[in-house]
């Protein structure tokens, strides 16, 4: 599998969220068809607490791995996204991630 280089580029700081190129064809076809979707960050559904909690969790694990796709994010980011989105979290597996947070925070300082 190849794996591309990638930096952040000028639409890092816009409304866009993602770009997504993917190409297809079909199982009898000679020739693949490009399709291409930009996702901006103004959809409803990317607000959701699901989608928010999601991304806590992934710059988590970018500030872990010392990552350097890991952007702007930050443990106070990391934290305010992760209390945003707790919501109910009926089993307390979000709070138990905010306090896995706090704990990697100050053992990163």
């Amino acid at each position: 599998m190849r794996y591309q280089k990638f930096d952040l580029t000028d639409s890092a700081d816009n409304d866009e969220l993602l770009f997504v190129k993917l190409r297809y064809k079909k199982p009898d076809g000679k020739k693949s068809k490009l399709l291409k979707y930009t996702v901006y960050n103004d959809d409803k559904q990317y607000k959701s607490s699901n989608f928010k909690f999601s991304a806590a969790v992934a710059a988590y694990g970018m500030l872990l791995r010392k990552s350097k796709f890991s952007g702007k994010a930050n443990w106070e980011m990391v934290l305010k996204l992760a209390m945003s989105s707790k919501g109910k979290d009926k089993y307390g597996y979000r709070s138990e991630f905010i306090k896995l947070v706090q704990m990697a925070r100050n053992l990163d300082k």
